[in-house]
C-alpha cells in the first residue's frame, strides 16, 4: 500500500511539476543526483550501475548543488519538508503537514537535517560514507581534515 501511495505521489508530482526536468547524473562509485522537477533533488546510491536504481538515499531533497571528484562528493542541501513528505510517500497537503513536523521534531536524523536553513555533505566515495549535516563552520573544519581543497567546493558557495 505504502509503494502504491508512492507510486501515485511520485506520478502526480511529475505529471504536475512546471519544473520538471527528469535529470540523472553519475557522480561514480554507484552515486547518482536526480532532479525530478523542483522538489526531489536527491543523491541516491544505486548498487546497479548498469540500470540505476535508488537502492539508499544518501542526501534528502533539496539538494542545492554539488561537486565530485574520484574521491569525494561534497553537498550543500537545504532541507526542505516538502521534498521529504514525497520522499516518504506522502500526498503532502496541509493535513500531512503535521506528520511531517512530528516526524522531524521527534526523529533524531530528521530534527539534526532540519536544524539549519543550510547543510553541507560530504560523501567519501569509495566507502559509500556520508559525513553530516554539517553547518558551514563545522563544514569548513572536517574537509580541511579530509584534504578537500578549496577550488573543490568553491562552486558551492557561489550559487545561493
Amino acid at each position: 500500500m505504502k509503494q502504491n501511495i508512492l507510486l501515485l505521489a511520485l506520478c502526480l508530482l511529475l505529471s504536475s511539476s512546471c519544473n520538471f526536468s527528469d535529470e540523472v547524473n553519475h557522480l561514480g562509485d554507484g552515486f547518482y543526483y536526480m532532479n525530478e522537477g523542483s522538489v526531489l533533488k536527491m543523491i541516491f546510491l544505486s548498487h546497479e550501475e548498469k540500470e540505476p536504481r535508488l537502492d539508499e538515499i544518501s542526501i534528502l531533497p533539496k539538494v542545492e548543488s554539488y561537486v565530485f571528484d574520484e574521491s569525494f562528493i561534497v553537498v550543500k542541501q537545504i532541507p526542505d519538508k516538502i521534498g521529504l513528505g514525497w520522499v516518504l510517500g506522502f500526498v503532502v497537503d496541509e493535513q500531512t503537514e503535521e506528520r511531517i513536523d512530528s516526524l522531524i521534531q521527534n526523529n533524531t536524523y530528521y530534527k539534526e537535517v532540519f536544524s539549519n536553513k543550510i547543510n553541507y555533505w560530504i560523501i567519501l566515495k569509495k566507502k559509500h560514507q556520508v559525513l553530516g549535516p554539517y553547518n558551514e563552520s563545522n563544514f569548513n573544519k572536517e574537509r580541511r581534515e579530509l584534504n578537500i581543497l578549496d577550488e573543490m567546493i568553491e562552486p558551492l558557495f557561489s550559487e545561493i
